[in-house]
């Protein structure tokens, strides 16, 4: 897996993924951006902490809004820590 040191520096990079599962999912966690951009082989930022920000940074161009509601992280070794829940932003703002 590659690592980019300076992905914060064009974090739009990933803009075309958060778009195609907001598009693909209801609801979705940055694990799910984080996932497809592993299978695409793009570089991974160094922190996995930083998917929070591919994220926020993400929102601030339209491409995705939070919700209220928190889901337990699968990943392992993240010992299922809550994540925002994301959402396309034409859809309603609460998901049941």
């Amino acid at each position: 897996m590659k690592t980019n040191t300076k992905i914060l520096e064009d974090i739009t990079v990933y803009d075309p993924i958060v778009k195609h599962v907001a598009e693909k999912l209801d609801t979705f966690t940055a694990e799910h951006v984080r996932l497809v951009a592993e299978a695409k082989e793009l570089p991974m930022p160094e922190k996995n902490s930083q998917w929070g920000n591919v994220l926020r940074s993400a929102q601030s161009r339209g491409l995705c809004k939070p919700i209220d509601r928190f889901e337990k992280s699968r990943y392992k070794g993240t010992n299922a820590v809550p994540r925002m829940v994301w959402i396309k932003p034409s859809r309603r703002k609460e998901l049941n």
